[in-house]
């Protein structure tokens, strides 16, 4: 009896044990790629896979998280600014409250080009309100995103590089860092002539495309020092996402 009651009992343990352990590598692996910013995964708890009701709740939480950010970059791209202005919105006030400051800097910069798009817009087609904000509004919140943006940018920028120095990773976040500085800077010239501060916008948009074509010499010169590859069609790339 003592015997069988030992054997149920590992048995149980093992059901719990694989129940918490096995969808948590299976996340923290997720977690990881998201980190590279090279997953397409959903969240989606694989089908031979269990777990507890905190654990599906986790990936329940990533799940909608992902599909928020993806379908305000779809609709941003097909032209719905609104939509994806209200989309970014709502998913920047989930990731303040989860406190990831990687994703609140991703979704800062997102908004301030949505800021930047809706400007455009307005301007182009002499609308005074743009999502209920007016030209004023949205100069102000857009150098707040980029701003926050920016901030969280430079932070993550140091951990890696006190971590890992010219790491392969912490050149690919420099390049993204640099992206954030181009955007800030187009930003400023574009809304500069309605900008509080014109002349103090002008000198701020040069001074952080200056910023951002160091930051990507000294990627480039630090990836021949290290030995690694500079791929010209990604360069290419990223030139012509910045121009457009």
């Amino acid at each position: 009896v003592i015997g069988v009651a030992i054997i149920i009992l590992v048995y149980v343990s093992r059901v719990i044990t694989v129940s918490v352990t096995v969808p948590m590598l299976h996340l923290l692996h997720l977690l990881q790629n998201v980190n590279r910013l090279d997953t397409t995964d959903d969240f989606s708890l694989p089908t031979d896979i269990t777990g507890s009701r905190e654990v599906l709740a986790i990936y329940g939480t990533f799940s909608m998280l992902l599909k928020v950010i993806r379908f305000a970059n779809y609709a941003f791209f097909c032209g719905d600014i609104e939509g994806a202005y209200i989309v970014l919105s709502d998913a920047l006030r989930l990731f303040n409250g989860l406190g990831n400051k990687k994703a609140i800097g991703v979704a800062s910069n997102n908004l301030g080009v949505c800021m930047l798009t809706m400007y455009r817009v307005m301007k182009e087609d002499g609308m005074t309100e743009l999502c209920g904000l007016t030209k004023s509004e949205i100069i102000s919140k857009g150098t707040a995103y980029f701003w926050e943006a920016i901030k969280l940018g430079e932070e993550a920028y140091d951990t890696f590089y006190e971590e890992q120095g010219w790491s392969g990773s912490c050149l690919v976040f420099m390049q993204h860092l640099s992206s954030r500085y181009f955007n800030r800077a187009i930003f400023f010239l574009t809304v500069k002539p309605e900008h509080k501060w014109p002349h103090e916008a002008d000198r701020l948009g040069f001074q952080d495309l200056d910023i951002s074509k160091n930051m990507d010499i000294e990627v480039a010169d630090q990836c021949l020092e290290v030995g690694f590859a500079i791929d010209k069609g990604e360069q290419f790339d990223l030139s012509m996402s910045r121009i457009c």
